[in-house]
């Protein structure tokens, strides 16, 4: 819940609250928890009363301003007695932020919260800066919104961190950020790209579903452990990106870039047919963002990828430029691939396949079974130099995708040869 839908609910909160400005079309009026030994907020309260309240906290003070309304002027005012007399930044013991309305740019830039933190449904209408900020333990920013752009750039999450169905309105950055312990993003929305480049996930992690009509950046960003990312995107820019355990992608929308790539597990890849449902509170993730757009996903490059650990699974090839042995631009158009590591297999979309069953064409399932006859002299053409176009360390020049077996070649490289039972 928005603090603007809080501010038209009847329903009271569950903390005793100010309620300055009570009217009869809002009856509750100021939803802002009372400082402790006063009937008001921080927000309202008097000038003398508020001076005596922050004189009396100091660097690591516990706070609780649920559903308080901070300008930039009243947060600064809060943050600038606690800074710590050695860093001169900001240090917060128990942080209470939930619902809290932050009407002016809001900078938590530096902070330390020593213990939890919570901004559970906060509304931030400005900027707001939680750039190299530490958070010690539990991280809550689930519901929150952000209405400008948002910086978490080198910040450490060393607790368990909770991102679910957050919305951005603008850009936001989580570079070179660290996340040490249970890192939970589930139906995030965003309007514009979501920057993880060089961020580093060091426990279990669920990234997504993430919506957004632009980018979600993945360079350079390291996944220590499993992990299941599953965004409806326009792009997902894997560039460096590495993998050392096992990861599953589900997409919708993405073209997807994974130059220079690295896993050391099985990297999976997929196409979603339907829309996400989120992971808590379930309930169908809002793609409207990117309504109109072809809910396929297509591999933009695999250039400097091994392949020997990826799968992909109703993926679109068709935009990979090759050249060589007199072939050059993209594949035939429609055509996928599935690699799989004992057995990868080239097949038509769905439509093609029922046209091959109807002509007695032989059947697609299983390794070392031959791909139907239509198109296919064509696709072997287009595809005889996948490394030729980049992808070195993934598929040998000499490689035929007709489907059956693969071996490992020299310099741990893949390679997909025609099986002998293949159409000549």
């Amino acid at each position: 819940m928005t603090s603007a839908s809080l501010a038209s609910s009847l329903v009271l909160p569950r903390w005793p609250h100010c309620g300055h400005g009570i009217t009869a079309d809002d009856p509750v009026g100021c939803r802002g928890i009372q400082v402790p030994g006063q009937s008001a907020c921080l927000a309202h309260l008097p000038v003398d009363d508020r001076a005596s309240y922050l004189a009396g906290l100091a660097p690591g003070a516990d706070i609780d301003h649920r559903g308080t309304a901070f300008s930039e002027a009243l947060l600064n005012e809060l943050l600038d007695v606690l800074r710590d007399p050695g860093s001169g930044q900001p240090r917060i013991g128990s942080a209470e932020f939930s619902y809290a309305l932050f009407t002016g740019p809001a900078g938590f830039g530096k902070a330390e919260f020593c213990t939890d933190a919570w901004f559970l449904g906060a509304v931030f209408e400005s900027r707001a800066w939680f750039a190299e900020t530490t958070f010690a333990s539990r991280a809550m920013f689930s519901e929150a919104v952000f209405k400008g752009p948002v910086w978490f750039d080198g910040t450490s999450f060393n607790g368990r961190t909770f991102f679910a169905r957050t919305t951005f309105a603008e850009e936001a950055w989580f570079a070179e950020t660290t996340f040490r312990d249970l890192a939970w993003l589930d139906g995030m929305s965003f309007r514009e790209d979501v920057l993880f480049d060089s961020a580093v996930f060091e426990a279990e992690t669920q990234l997504g579903p993430l919506v957004t009509p632009q980018a979600v950046v993945l360079t350079r960003a390291v996944f220590a452990t499993p992990v299941i990312i599953e965004a409806a995107a326009a792009r997902v820019v894997c560039r460096q990106t590495r993998w050392a355990s096992a990861a599953t992608m589900r997409l919708r929308y993405a073209t997807v870039d994974l130059e220079d790539a690295a896993t050391e597990s099985p990297l999976k890849i997929s196409s979603r047919a339907d829309a996400f449902v989120g992971h808590q509170r379930a309930g169908v993730v809002d793609e409207s963002a990117l309504a109109g757009r072809d809910p396929g996903v297509r591999i933009a490059t695999l250039s400097g990828l091994d392949a020997s650990h990826l799968v992909l699974t109703d993926v679109d090839l068709s935009s990979l430029p090759v050249r060589g042995d007199g072939a050059s631009g993209p594949a035939p158009g429609g055509w996928l691939v599935h690699f799989r590591r004992c057995a990868p297999v080239a097949r038509p979309p769905a439509a093609a396949q029922c046209a091959a069953h109807a002509g007695g064409g032989a059947p697609l399932a299983g390794p070392g079974r031959p791909l139907p006859r239509p198109g296919l002299d064509s696709f072997v053409g287009r595809y005889r130099s996948l490394e030729a176009a980049g992808a070195s360390r993934a598929v040998s020049a000499a490689a035929q995708v007709l489907g059956g077996r693969q071996e490992r070649a020299g310099g741990g490289r893949l390679l997909l040869r025609r099986v002998r039972d293949a159409p000549p």
